[in-house]
């Protein structure tokens, strides 16, 4: 047998084991051992078993999860994938004998993920590995009103870390990009703050395809808003091969057009010959002592169907 063929077999045969130890202790795959193993032995009941004592209703107001938890169906198992097999605990009524608060606070952020990962099993191929999957923040860092929702004692809604039904100019993710938000602050901005658009417009803040951070093509991205810039072109400026961050300053800057540099500073950073002044056989020495920008003359920066030297009349 090739070993090629025996390596494929023995994981074939290992992820079967994995899947019927999981089937045997009613738990799906990525479920923490933690919550399995707090009370061994004990048996799934069912939401509506939950539902006897615990006045969810109240408790999960506001919660997307609410009306998962309040159909009143014994065989939906939500409040048991995160809190573990309730039939010990719905004999004891010990808090011990349930995978209570104090325990999920024990949890890794990587483990807190896996249990919301548990049944958005369709996140997880995204999330995984995304820039947002680092160990430093999981799922309930942002969508903690998620859980089980927040109220105040007047009714009023709480509003802990979570994410806005709309663009929020920003605010949410501010909350830890603080140095981003300063950048908005330039001049010249993208509309995030103004509320037109979200960073989320951009970001794939799960790993989203097509989105910077995701496991797409971004090549596309800018080019989806500023379709004037997109060619094709006969001739293409090199520069918009690097990636429009290359001359683009991507939230805000002081310069016009989010030009990470102003005037022919931003283009001699790449177009500085060794005789320079002298650029492309022509004496530029007056047009850049003079203080004129590159681009007032070879003003088709992103490319030409006409020029080869990106200008008019050539």
């Amino acid at each position: 047998m090739a070993p090629g063929r025996g390596r494929v077999r023995a994981a074939i045969a290992a992820a079967l084991v994995l899947l019927v130890s999981c089937a045997l202790l009613n738990r799906d795959p990525l479920t923490p051992l933690a919550i399995v193993e707090k009370v061994p032995g004990a048996a799934r009941l069912g939401a509506a078993a939950c539902l006897e004592c615990h006045d969810v209703q109240s408790a999960m107001k506001g919660s997307v999860h609410r009306a998962l938890a309040l159909d009143g169906q014994p065989g939906n198992d939500l409040c048991e994938t995160c809190h573990g097999a309730g039939s010990v605990h719905a004999s004891s009524f010990d808090t011990a004998d349930i995978f209570n608060a104090e325990d999920h606070a024990r949890l890794s952020n990587a483990e807190r993920s896996a249990v919301c990962l548990s049944c958005h099993e369709t996140m997880a191929s995204r999330w995984i590995g995304a820039p947002h999957d680092d160990g430093e923040i999981s799922c309930w860092t942002c969508h903690l009103d998620a859980l089980h929702g927040w109220e105040a004692g007047d009714g009023t809604d709480v509003a802990p870390p979570s994410l806005h039904d709309g663009p929020d100019g920003g605010r949410f993710c501010f909350q830890c990009h603080f140095e981003v938000e300063q950048e908005f602050l330039g001049q010249v901005s993208h509309p995030v703050t103004g509320g037109k658009m979200e960073c989320s417009s951009c970001h794939g803040v799960h790993g989203e395809e097509g989105l910077l951070g995701g496991s797409g093509d971004t090549g596309e991205l800018c080019t989806g808003c500023h379709v004037e810039v997109a060619g094709p072109w006969i001739y293409e400026h090199d520069a918009v091969t690097e990636g429009c961050t290359t001359c683009h300053a991507p939230h805000g800057s002081p310069n016009p057009k989010l030009l990470v540099l102003q005037g022919s500073g931003l283009c001699l950073q790449c177009h500085l010959e060794a005789a320079f002044p002298t650029l492309g056989g022509s004496n530029h020495a007056l047009y850049v002592g003079g203080g004129a920008a590159c681009y007032q003359c070879h003003f088709e920066v992103h490319g030409s169907n006409t020029s080869e030297i990106l200008a008019p009349g050539s």
